[in-house]
């Protein structure tokens, strides 16, 4: 009941804000992505336009309207939630005039009704929609994929009739989407029905030194090529043409875009390459879903190592469809030479990986705590692991003993009511 209270009152304070000030809003939904693709648009714009972003993952009903009230965190007792709706009636009181020109936020669809109930008071002027996938996360809560897909479709519906809708030409389900539009529609991609696509993608550097990822920013018949340094995944690549189609549908030229967005770097625990004691570590400790767990493979499988290790912890709210997305990404592990579970449903990964063909070693471990010691002890120089799983599986505990550097400037989730008790 309290938390209905404080929705009512955040939204009421977030229409007169946005009433006052007029900014550009851009809303990113999917799922997968979403986080890395916020942060590209606020990379690749910010040098242009007085830009602000929505603080970590914050994109529900409580998170998403924080962005408005220009805070970073939520409260954490009545006493900070009342300064924050402080803060908020003094920006409709006494105008900013710093107060952003645009703000790009991220909209949840974890359970039915919740980005109806986002859009109902926040008009995005621009929409982009990143993946779906063929079993998108928070299956638990809706009674299919079409359900899901339908869902977030309408971030698309909602979205201005002045304005764009940004889709991944590369997913169907996302491409599909543009049959509910009002707004322009510019897709993005690999393939050739992308309007804004990647070209000539590869990897930049030596086998014992990898650099980065370089490709080609093809958009009509412009073409800017691009180089992402300590970026080496495709997941990225996807952001960053996300980014430009944002910037282009304001009028920013593409070669602008491809300026700025070259300083890009994708968010703690979202495939950051890692250093370890003669090995390197590919961390992806933030969360996973099917089809980011089947990128972050993908890298895998492309980059130099003596040894591919991955460590896989479960992909949890998958609902019913769970057992065969765990048993998918078997099939996808066959070039690993070692591959520790870590979790429940993630010890299926290993039968199934068996049946379609490896022949390396593999562990499974209830916990992260326990799989640390085992992953310890079998990394040798040259070895290059990946390490995923969903956030409460806490693989990020296993890159922390493996890692040389500062995991307070590294790593994901290293605030004080996380590492004390799990809280997100």
């Amino acid at each position: 009941m309290k938390s209905k209270i404080l929705e009512r009152i955040l939204k009421i304070i977030t229409v007169r804000i946005i009433a006052k000030y007029n900014p550009l809003i851009v809303a990113v939904t999917g799922s997968v992505g979403k986080t890395s693709t916020k942060d590209a648009i606020y990379t690749t714009l910010n040098k242009y336009k007085n830009t602000e972003k929505s603080s970590r993952n914050f994109n529900t009903e409580i998170g998403a309207p924080l962005v408005f009230f220009r805070v970073d965190e939520p409260g954490k007792d009545v006493k900070s939630w009342l300064r924050i709706l402080w803060k908020g009636v003094k920006l409709i009181l006494k105008k900013d005039d710093n107060y952003p020109e645009v703000i790009v936020m991220e909209m949840a669809a974890d359970r039915k009704g919740d980005i109806e109930y986002l859009t109902s008071f926040i008009k995005p002027h621009i929409g982009v929609v990143t993946a779906i996938g063929d079993t998108p996360v928070h299956l638990e809560f809706f009674e299919n994929v079409n359900e899901v897909v339908k869902e977030k479709s309408l971030l698309v519906k909602h979205t201005k009739k002045g304005g764009t809708v940004i889709l991944n030409g590369d997913d169907g389900r996302v491409f599909q989407m543009k049959g509910r539009a009002k707004a322009k529609v510019k897709t993005f991609g690999l393939s050739n029905r992308a309007e804004i696509r990647a070209k000539n993608i590869k990897l930049t550097g030596t086998e014992k030194d990898p650099r980065g990822i370089q490709f080609s920013v093809n958009h009509g018949t412009e073409e800017h090529k691009i180089e992402l340094p300590n970026v080496f995944d495709e997941g990225s690549v996807y952001s960053v043409l996300a980014a430009v189609g944002v910037g282009v549908s304001l009028s920013i030229p593409v070669y602008r875009l491809v300026e700025s967005a070259a300083e890009f770097m994708p968010p703690k625990g979202r495939m950051r390459l890692l250093k370890g004691d003669g090995f390197n570590i590919i961390d992806s400790s933030y969360n996973a879903a099917p089809k980011s767990t089947e990128l972050a493979l993908e890298t895998l499988k492309k980059l130099p190592g003596k040894r591919k290790v991955a460590v896989l912890g479960d992909m949890l709210e998958l609902g019913q469809s769970s057992k065969e997305a765990h048993e998918k990404i078997g099939e996808r592990c066959k070039f690993l030479d070692v591959l520790i579970t870590v979790g429940e449903d993630s010890e299926l990964i290993g039968p199934s990986a068996k049946e379609n063909g490896f022949k390396g070693d593999i562990f499974h471990f209830k916990s992260a705590e326990r799989a640390t010691e085992k992953v310890e002890k079998l990394t040798s120089k040259g070895d290059l692991i990946l390490i995923k799983g969903s956030q409460s599986i806490r693989t990020e505990e296993i890159v922390e003993k493996l890692m040389t550097g500062d995991p307070q400037k590294e790593l994901v989730r290293q605030y004080h009511p996380w590492k004390k008790d799990g809280q997100n």
